[in-house]
């Protein structure tokens, strides 16, 4: 599509596998092979470096098994996360009880995981109507705040955050999420995390991505 069209580009295989062979754009579904076939997606689906480019910039060691794998060739260096640039200041966890629970946007048709967002959202919901505003709030991710496919309303609208993760972070005691980077921020300012799965499919898809990849 030519005009106004909005391009996106992902290169080297950063479509997962679990996602499905479709995005929404602007003007509706977009399949993934005309994407491919304009030469905006590169590499293999779920496979990182699969285009073994001569150099990645990696966040950190932990990622190192899948280049290695992915990208035998490839030089890596480790220049770690910007937004982790902030985390720095965030003081220990006040002790207080605070659970900060970071969602995602399992409501997206194009990640695939319709059929785990009805039980995420009901926990959620029944999280917030056992809990009390001075020990819970609830993160949405950006995908489930847009006009399309709001989540506000499955969740009781005051345990909603709409302050700056750094912020949330720095009240929580505990963070709670499906697979998120958020949780490896949380972690990295020393907060107990735990990685809960809706159903064993957004398991099974959690567990390929290296942060996940060890399970308690």
């Amino acid at each position: 599509a030519r005009g106004s069209c909005h391009v996106v580009l992902m290169p080297d295989g950063v479509l997962p596998i679990s996602m499905a062979p479709s995005m929404y754009g602007r003007r509706g579904l977009v399949k993934e092979g005309a994407l491919r076939l304009a030469g905006l997606i590169s590499g293999e689906r779920g496979r990182p470096g699969s285009t073994r480019p001569d150099l990645i910039l990696s966040w950190g060691s932990g990622w190192g098994d899948m280049w290695r794998s992915n990208a035998p060739t490839s030089r890596v260096a480790i220049v770690g996360n910007p937004r982790g640039d902030d985390l720095v200041g965030v003081l220990p966890p006040p002790g207080v009880r605070h659970l900060l629970i970071c969602s995602q946007p399992l409501n997206l048709p194009s990640l695939d995981f319709l059929h785990a967002a009805r039980p995420w959202y009901e926990w959620l919901e029944s999280l917030c109507v056992s809990s009390s505003l001075d020990h819970l709030r609830v993160r949405l991710h950006p995908g489930e705040t847009g006009s399309r496919y709001r989540a506000e309303g499955r969740v009781t609208r005051q345990f909603v955050s709409d302050r700056l993760l750094i912020e949330d972070l720095s009240w929580s005691d505990h963070v709670v999420a499906p697979a998120s980077t958020v949780l490896v921020e949380a972690a990295a300012v020393g907060r107990p995390v735990m990685s809960i799965w809706p159903t064993s499919e957004f398991r099974e898809a959690a567990l390929q991505c290296p942060p996940f990849s060890d399970e308690a």
